[in-house]
């Protein structure tokens, strides 16, 4: 039997259990997308191949005009989206509104492509895997923080209910990087170093060669 000192805080404890799964997510819709451990991969014409890993939990299930967006997919080569088996199709627009939640739960620039995959097929129960690529042509990927949401799934639960959720996946970035990284200080430092030297290498050399007319 697991005891629990009483000094031991609630919260602490349903942290735990969590942690073991034995207390079940209630804030997850479960079909959400993540890019693949692997790098995009090369079509061999230039381009890269993203493939997108969408796993369904035993609670939740895929009935027919649920969806998830991919928001801001940029570079997108057009007629690339593929989806796994017969019922799924993509469609790509630049504005795409999250279904069951408000445009402002994500970010969307609607200059940039959006992929949305939507079912139309028999209900789909839990337990399900399923794979779904589309091709860029950059292979630069941005992973963007928690606070970025580009992603919205509008599935149900296992009971019918709706389970509508925001979060966010790797995507292709080509220009405007989002989160432009400053030069760490090493760099500026050697930069520091660098360019006066450069100067001062300049200079000597002008004078070697003023010297030897």
């Amino acid at each position: 039997m697991i005891r629990f000192d009483k000094c031991v805080p609630l919260t602490a404890v349903l942290l735990g259990l969590s942690v073991l799964g034995l207390v079940t997510p209630t804030a997850r819709a479960g079909l959400l997308p993540t890019l693949t451990l692997n790098p995009p991969m090369s079509d061999g014409m230039g381009n890269f191949i993203y493939n997108y890993n969408v796993q369904l939990p035993s609670h939740f299930q895929v009935k027919s005009g649920d969806s998830f967006t991919i928001y801001d997919f940029q570079g997108y080569v057009d007629g690339s989206a593929t989806v796994p088996f017969a019922g799924w199709s993509a469609t790509v627009t630049t504005d795409t509104p999250p279904v069951g939640l408000s445009h402002s739960d994500v970010t969307d620039d609607p200059t940039v492509p959006d992929i949305r995959y939507t079912y139309t097929g028999p209900t789909l129960v839990g337990e399900q895997f399923m794979v779904f690529t589309a091709t860029s042509t950059s292979g630069i990927v941005w992973n963007p923080p928690d606070t970025i949401k580009n992603v919205a799934s509008a599935i149900h639960n296992q009971s019918g209910g709706q389970a509508n959720e925001v979060t966010n996946t790797d995507v292709p970035m080509v220009k405007n990087n989002p989160n432009p990284q400053a030069p760490e200080p090493a760099t500026l430092a050697m930069l520091g170093i660098g360019m006066p030297l450069l100067g001062a290498f300049n200079l000597l050399r002008r004078r070697k060669v003023h010297g030897t007319k």
